[in-house]
């Protein structure tokens, strides 16, 4: 499948190989989504570059029959998965403000 490649190549493949992602850990992926874990002890504003990084890789255009699009991604933040919470992503200062509250309220627990 088209998506499944594009998720192995841009999205696993990259997380794997970015060198910037060494304290990523690469929790699971399931169909068509990626579940990281990033340190709390890292500022938000590292969150908000590495998920931008892993967002405009998987946003690369894709090739089909001819036509290009691209798949956009969503974003989600929480301390397990199962409480996880959308974040808006139309800029990086969205996500890392996003990703501020949900560190903040993830503390507070």
């Amino acid at each position: 499948s088209t998506v499944a490649g594009k998720m192995n190549r841009d999205g696993v493949l990259f997380t794997f190989h970015e060198p910037s992602f060494d304290q990523v850990i690469l929790l699971n992926t399931v169909h068509d989504s990626i579940v990281l874990e990033i340190p709390t002890t890292l500022p938000a504003s590292e969150h908000a570059r590495i998920i931008w990084k892993l967002k405009e890789s998987l946003e690369s255009p894709l090739t089909f029959k001819g036509r290009e699009f691209v798949i956009n991604t969503a974003v989600e933040c929480g301390p397990s998965y199962g409480e996880m919470k959308a974040l808006d992503v139309e800029t990086i200062e969205q996500l890392q403000e996003g990703i501020e509250g949900c560190l903040n309220e993830d503390l507070k627990d």
